[in-house]
């Protein structure tokens, strides 16, 4: 019976001290994971929108460049002078776009172009030297889908080309060289007199984007359509019609709705099996909102998440200790109203068998001790009930 009342109040306190203690554990566990949980979120989207602001930083320098060519004086000493037979001008603006591509090192094509589409001047760079082409040697892109699309511009506006292998007489480049080119229409005395143009070498911004990546982290840059501009896997890059034509894109990589989502102008964190994507927008041509390439950091989930595994290892061993420590508590607390119960029982029984001489033992100042005083009464009355019968 004793040992039944010991279980009851072991589980009473149990229950009365563990199910609060666990409670308010389990809750403040979940506020404390959810706070770091978007803490490692927001960290996480903040390295990749540094990594955006970087390739704005870096192609705002482009945009830079193109308004100065259209406003050279050398440039429009040339027009001024007739282009086609200003040889001499023809030569300082060549000597100026040489300058420019050697100290600025990220453009592979400097151009004037006439309204024809015929090059009048040019400067390429293969990425060891720098040279003028000779005019000979100039072509007619008249045809090319840049050159229409800037040409038609009113003054001021900015040609931005989708980013693409870029092709030499209708062929694509080996070894493969991406580019972007900035437009932009040249006026000259009211007249509008061809473009300048400049083709920028993409590697000059992928590069560094790649340099970022890990085991636990890689970064992804897509067309608004899905397809790589820069992957890890470098087969999968250039996948579109207009390019390498492989088909390789986000689709093939994701799940449809995640791609979807990926595609689109949506830049919530996404979590997918093991890895969670963090996007940023970016729009080449900040007056065209159609074209946007999509910068996607993907992250190993459990090394991002590894401080919110450690934080439930802590909880656990302290819920553990907390535990243990109130069972030990509660099995003190039993056993010290438990004892004197059973001292009193035992001391009970004995006198209840005539044992008179057994002592009672008188614990504490509670109802333990008035018990204790009432079994002491008892024993006494009985003593002096037996002597009476022995008379």
């Amino acid at each position: 019976m004793i040992k039944g009342i010991k279980n009851q109040i072991l589980v009473a306190f149990l229950v009365i001290a563990i199910v609060p203690l666990l409670t308010m554990g389990v809750l403040n566990h979940l506020s404390s994971s959810a706070a770091l949980k978007d803490g490692i979120e927001i960290k996480f989207s903040t390295r990749v929108k540094i990594e955006k602001n970087n390739l704005d930083s870096f192609l705002k320098g482009v945009k830079d460049d193109i308004h100065f060519l259209k406003d050279s004086p050398t440039l429009h000493r040339m027009l001024a002078a007739d282009s086609k037979k200003s040889v001499p001008e023809r030569e300082l603006l060549e000597k100026e776009f040489l300058a420019l591509a050697v100290n600025k090192d990220i453009y592979c094509q400097i151009r004037y172009i006439d309204n024809s589409g015929k090059e009048v001047v040019r400067v390429d760079t293969d990425g060891e030297k720098t040279v003028v082409i000779p005019q000979n040697k100039l072509q007619d892109k008249s045809d090319r889908y840049y050159f229409k699309e800037s040409v038609s511009l009113n003054r001021g506006k900015l040609y931005v080309s989708p980013l693409d292998l870029n092709r030499e007489r209708g062929t694509i480049e080996k070894p493969l060289k991406p580019v972007i080119r900035y437009a932009t229409p040249v006026f000259h005395e009211g007249q509008k007199r061809g473009i300048v143009i400049v083709n920028v070498l993409a590697d000059k911004f992928l590069d560094p984007v790649k340099k970022q990546n890990s085991k636990t982290m890689y970064y992804l840059l897509i067309s608004n359509n899905g397809y790589y501009f820069s992957h890890p896997d470098s087969l999968k890059e250039w996948g579109s019609r207009v390019d390498l034509d492989t088909k390789e894109n986000l689709s093939k990589d994701f799940p449809e709705d995640i791609a979807s989502k990926l595609t689109s102008r949506n830049t919530d964190i996404i979590e997918v099996h093991n890895e969670i994507l963090a996007q940023s927008i970016y729009y080449p041509d900040d007056k065209n909102n159609d074209l946007y390439w999509k910068l996607i950091g993907v992250g190993n989930k459990n090394y991002l998440f590894a401080p919110l595994s450690r934080l439930l290892n802590i909880f656990l061993a302290v819920l553990a200790g907390s535990v243990l420590f109130t069972f030990i508590f509660a099995l003190l607390v039993s056993k010290t109203i438990t004892e004197p119960l059973i001292d009193l029982t035992k001391a009970g029984e004995s006198i209840s068998q005539g044992k008179l001489d057994t002592p009672v033992k008188v614990y504490g100042s509670n109802e333990i001790r008035k018990l204790a005083q009432t079994i002491q009464r008892m024993k006494e009355s009985l003593e002096i009930a037996m002597k009476h019968l022995m008379k």
